[in-house]
């Protein structure tokens, strides 16, 4: 069995080294499709969104009382028999066409199809992964939606879950109380009215179902149900097909610090995620060694990087492509790094805009290196893209210099 890999991590890396690609991924049955702009998620669904999908979106969003009739409308159309971004895109159609659905509305019925199909994104712990230059989606976010921001929202929330495993492991569980008198009397009138409306349901709703009709969050439902599935009052059923082909949610988090994940390409740009275990010495601050990545498509540029900084002091790690440098940086962790502006495939410079623009490293101090003093000019003016410029040929007290300003 292969070990778990991190889906925050996968997402991360895909983003920063390929911001305009569609990132698709296959577990059992299912399938997410995932596309990134600028390294922004501008749309993201999975095979198994459907009708029901889009009742929940809507009644987040304040329909309410009008679903049943909308859901009559579409079903007439055929939305029931569709499944993922057809049943999608058919549906903002139909919702143009006989509710007048605005363009704010649109994208907000998008930001929560994309938010849902992320959350079961981040459970998955085994699957098949590939990425498409081209992008086949009629269907974006304005401006996309931040990464940074949503993966700290689905670790919070993951994390969350994980508390109530292993009882619970999925908002499509259906709960019900087999027996009405094991009902505690001392607990509040709305509790109990909650759990009686529970036993007359029979099971037959799930728990973001129940949440809809509560108008509350799923997860604050479900901590809401566990002391009473603890205590046996509750009982789950599992979720109903085909939401039962969906990943559960796990119950430890992905992979530990003894694990590292690296993400590779083949030649069919099929990708791979590979896991090494390894052991992270004790970080001495009095003996600390300074890693060092320098990126630089000459040999002689790199030979000279290895010479000037030939000391115990450093640990420095030579590469000659931004594009294949990525996993070597989430693998080494370095304190600095030292890029080239001009480099075939990734410029140096648009490379640390992307890192910059990075959760994972945008404390790293960059510095630029150029012999093209007018790019390192323009460099400037765009700011944001370093914490500093290096103009070739340098002497070793000009690297020297630069190094220390930043790791002092």
């Amino acid at each position: 069995m292969n070990p778990a890999f991190n889906p925050f991590k996968l997402l991360t890396q895909v983003a920063i080294a390929h911001p305009n690609e569609q990132l698709n991924l296959t577990s059992g049955n299912v399938r997410w499709n995932i596309y990134f702009y600028q390294g922004k998620i501008r749309y993201a669904t999975h095979s198994l969104q459907s009708l029901e999908t889009i009742e929940s979106c809507l009644y987040s969003l304040g329909y309410g009382e009008e679903i049943p009739k909308i859901s009559r409308g579409m079903a007439q159309g055929n939305l029931s028999l569709e499944k993922g971004s057809k049943c999608v895109e058919k549906a903002i159609k139909w919702l143009t066409e006989h509710k007048n659905l605005s363009q704010s509305q649109k994208m907000q019925l998008l930001t929560q199809l994309t938010k849902e199909a992320l959350e079961t994104f981040v459970w998955v712990r085994n699957g098949k992964y590939n990425l498409n230059q081209e992008q086949f989606c009629s269907l974006s976010i304005d401006n996309g939606l931040n990464l940074e921001e949503l993966l700290h929202f689905w670790q919070k929330k993951l994390q969350a879950w994980q508390k109530l495993s292993p009882l619970i492991y999925s908002p499509y569980q259906r709960p019900y109380c087999p027996d009405v008198s094991l009902i505690p009397s001392s607990i509040s009138s709305t509790s109990a009215n909650i759990l009686k409306k529970i036993a007359q349901l029979k099971g037959k709703i799930s728990i973001r179902q129940l949440s809809i009709l509560l108008k509350s969050d799923d997860l604050k439902v479900a901590e809401f149900l566990y002391p009473y599935i603890q205590s046996r009052v509750l009982h789950l059923y599992p979720p109903l097909t085909p939401l039962d082909q969906l990943p559960r949610i796990p119950s430890a988090p992905p992979s530990t610090l003894s694990q590292k994940t690296t993400v590779n390409l083949n030649q069919n740009n099929q990708l791979f995620l590979s896991h090494e275990n390894i052991t992270h010495p004790q970080d001495y601050q009095t003996n600390k060694v300074t890693k060092i990545i320098c990126i630089d498509d000459s040999e002689t540029m790199l030979n000279t990087f290895k010479t000037y900084l030939n000391s115990d002091r450093f640990q420095l790690y030579t590469l000659s492509n931004a594009t294949t440098a990525l996993n070597k940086l989430f693998e080494i962790k370095p304190d600095l790094l030292l890029v080239d502006i001009e480099m075939p495939g990734v410029q140096g410079d648009q490379f640390s805009k992307i890192l910059k623009r990075s959760t994972a490293f945008k404390n790293l101090p960059i510095i630029i290196v150029s012999a093209d003093l007018a790019k390192i000019q323009a460099s400037k003016i765009n700011g944001q893209l370093a914490n500093d410029f290096l103009k070739k040929p340098f002497t070793k007290e000009d690297l020297l210099k630069k190094i220390y300003k930043y790791l002092n």
